[in-house]
């Protein structure tokens, strides 16, 4: 199988993973400075808040690892842009889709195949509006081998932009905040259900 040849290196351990990770909350940066600003070229992200209908988080999470492309184009429609790339020495197509609902509150959502199959799929939300800060204590306070549940209870809210991704036979989560208008993000990832390691990053010096 395709992806055995995976198994070696955890998904959070692979450069590129948290390269993503990276870009996406540097999208929402550039999405927060804008904001309250008026300018001559509004950003697409803020636009695909706007919409009142599109993809639901329901429809988001009825995409399962495995799925074919059919099935997931018949569950979120056609893909607004088709990207490929190489990844361990294999071909991966991502798929991404920026009209959301807006009770969803997120900006975009993306779908990984390899061999024609789901890898991976992850959603970035862009209503920084809404940013409600994170203490340090609150962060300190969360320890390894905490449900998902669990996390989210803690942070108080949903995440600002998860990833989800096969690991070997079972499923890897990662979900990141962004805990403040200076730019910190605390991301966490969880194997089997239990967070397995945590970061906090500051994108913003």
């Amino acid at each position: 199988m395709a992806y055995a040849r995976n198994q070696k290196r955890p998904f959070y351990r692979r450069w590129w993973f948290w390269l993503i990770i990276f870009l996406l909350f540097i999208g929402v940066m550039a999405n927060y400075q804008q904001n309250g600003t008026q300018g001559t070229h509004p950003s697409t992200a803020s636009k695909t808040v706007a919409h009142k209908t599109g993809i639901t988080r329901d429809q988001y999470n009825q995409i399962a690892m495995g799925q074919d492309q059919d099935t997931v184009k018949k569950t979120l429609g056609k893909a607004n842009a088709t990207s490929e790339t190489d990844v361990n020495g294999q071909k991966a197509v991502v798929w991404t889709w920026s009209k959301l609902d807006h009770a969803f509150k997120a900006g975009l959502i993306s779908v990984t195949f390899v061999d024609g199959k789901v890898e991976s799929k992850g959603y970035l939300n862009l209503a920084v509006k809404q940013l409600k800060p994170v203490s340090q204590a609150t962060y300190d306070s969360i320890q390894s081998g905490a449900t998902y549940d669990e996390v989210i209870q803690k942070m108080g809210r949903q995440p600002d932009s998860e990833s989800v991704t096969t690991l070997g036979e079972a499923t890897g989560k990662t979900i990141s905040y962004l805990t403040d208008k200076n730019g910190k993000a605390q991301t966490f990832v969880f194997s089997v259900d239990r967070l397995v390691s945590k970061t906090q990053t500051q994108l913003k010096q």
